[in-house]
């Protein structure tokens, strides 16, 4: 049996990329029944979060830019960056064109260093077709 990609894409973002499989058969010589069972979770893509590779000193402002590239075959509506960097950024939504099969879609920030150590800047991506797609970066923050 073939299952093609529209056969489950609708389906899998309500169900956390998960699916079970269950597999039913009979021998005809014994008459013997068999049932197994096989749960599967599908890994997503990964958000790519770019963004200075240095030190940034507290009150300096610096961009970060999330990026994705479309893994399907279909084009991604109704896209929203997600960014929030506890301290320094409050969550802010970006919403973007649509994706198109195989391009890349991105969002930039820019965020003001508000406080001393590690800057932890959290991204993810939402579409209708797919969800929880997640990226982090941590930047230093020195003091002035």
């Amino acid at each position: 049996m073939k299952v093609e990609v529209e056969d489950y894409l609708a389906d899998m973002k309500d169900h956390n990329y998960a699916m079970k499989i269950n597999y039913f058969g009979s021998v005809e010589e014994t008459k013997q029944v068999t049932a197994s069972q096989n749960d599967f979770r599908l890994r997503t893509s990964v958000l790519e979060i770019s963004g200075p590779e240095m030190t940034v000193a507290v009150g300096e402002r610096f961009k970060v830019k999330a990026s994705f590239k479309n893994p399907l075959d279909i084009p991604l509506q109704n896209c929203e960056f997600s960014f929030e960097a506890a301290g320094n950024l409050k969550p802010v939504t970006i919403s973007t064109d649509t994706i198109g099969p195989g391009e890349m879609g991105e969002a930039e920030m820019e965020i003001t260093a508000k406080r001393a150590g590690d800057c932890v800047v959290i991204s993810s991506f939402e579409c209708e077709e797919m969800g929880d797609i997640q990226g982090h970066h941590t930047y230093k923050v020195k003091k002035e």
